[in-house]
Order: structure tokens, then C-alpha cells, then sequence
């Protein structure tokens, strides 16, 4: 599976219809969960998705769920539907940035990151995206049997997703500024 992932990035990183493809993926489905989110208080109690409130708690968890109407969780199926597409473009999108500015300015540091198979890492925040998805999906279906157990791997699961995700989004903008500083100061001295 990483071998695959790792061949995926790379694949788009070096093209750019693949790359704009992966754009227009992650923001038509970043605009369909905006249109689904800004819709949602009004069928879920006065709450956004659990997905959009990234300062929530288990009792969050377990005091909005009443709220929810079966039409609220009907919307949450489809945006969860949407939203395993969504952190996969992304992560795509920031992996790939990364490939194209090792291979452009750090060849041989590209080369041990593709060898090595280290590029599907900074995908890392996708997969807690999905554990998050799968923990909503299954606190809200259970309800009013919801435990305080499936709420915490919820937050549990969020708190990964946006600690990956914050470093991997560090991470890739200092990489780019760093490549283009680079690319900068050979341009300066005549290369």
C-alpha cells in the first residue's frame, strides 16, 4: 500500500494535469462540505459537523448528539462520504508539493525520501481524517447509546488528524520556501 502511495505522489507531482486534477478534486469537495456545514445547525441543534469544530470535546460530543434530527444524520453520512475524499486530495496535494520541491532542489534527498518509501508520511493526517469520520459516523448511529468511549476516539482521532496535519502543512510551506530560496540564490549568482 505505501509502495503504491509513494508511486501515486511522485506520478503527480510530475504532472501537472494529474496536479491540477488533485486541486480541482480537493476544492470542489472542500466547497461541498461548506455547503453541507453552513446548512447543518439547522437540522443538528444549532451544531456545526463534528469535523468543523476542531476545539471539541467528548462532552461536546455527547451533548450535541440529541440535537441531531434523523435528517442531520442522514447529511452526516453524506458529508462523511464526501469528506474520505476530501483529506486524501489534500494530503495528495501537500505530498506532492513536497516530491516536486525535493526532486527540483534536493535531488539526492528525493531520491532516499522515494526510495525509502517516506512520502506517504506526510499523508498521515488523512488517515486520522478517516478514523475521525469512521468515530462520528458510529457516535452518531449509536445514539442515544453513545458512550463516552466512542466520543473520546472521536476528539482522540480529530487531535491527530490537526496535529498531523498542522506539521505536515509547516512542514511542506518551509520546504517551498526553502526550494525556492535555493532556486533564488543560483538565479542571483548566475546559474
Amino acid at each position: 500500500m505505501r509502495q503504491a502511495l509513494s508511486r501515486l505522489i511522485v506520478r503527480v507531482s510530475s504532472s501537472l494535469p494529474l496536479f491540477a486534477l488533485t486541486v480541482a478534486v480537493f476544492a470542489v469537495t472542500l466547497m461541498l462540505l461548506t455547503r453541507i456545514s453552513n446548512g447543518f445547525p439547522a437540522i443538528a441543534g444549532g451544531a456545526l459537523p463534528f469535523d468543523m469544530q476542531n476545539a471539541l470535546t467528548s462532552a461536546q460530543v455527547l451533548e450535541q448528539l440529541p440535537g441531531y434530527t434523523d435528517q442531520a444524520r442522514r447529511q452526516y453520512w453524506l458529508f462523511t462520504s464526501i469528506d474520505y475524499v476530501f483529506p486524501f486530495a489534500g494530503g495528495l496535494f501537500l505530498a506532492a508539493i513536497a516530491a516536486f520541491c525535493l526532486r527540483w532542489q534536493f535531488a539526492p534527498l528525493y531520491a532516499r525520501a522515494v526510495a525509502n518509501q517516506w512520502l506517504p508520511w506526510l499523508m498521515l493526517a488523512s488517515l486520522f481524517d478517516w478514523c475521525e469520520n469512521l468515530a462520528a459516523i458510529v457516535a452518531i448511529n449509536a445514539w442515544p447509546e453513545t458512550t463516552a468511549t466512542m466520543a473520546t476516539a472521536l476528539v482522540i482521532a480529530k487531535k491527530l488528524k490537526l496535529g498531523f496535519l498542522f506539521a505536515t502543512q509547516g512542514g511542506v510551506a518551509l520546504l517551498l520556501l526553502a526550494s525556492a530560496g535555493r532556486w533564488l540564490r543560483g538565479k542571483l549568482r548566475g546559474g
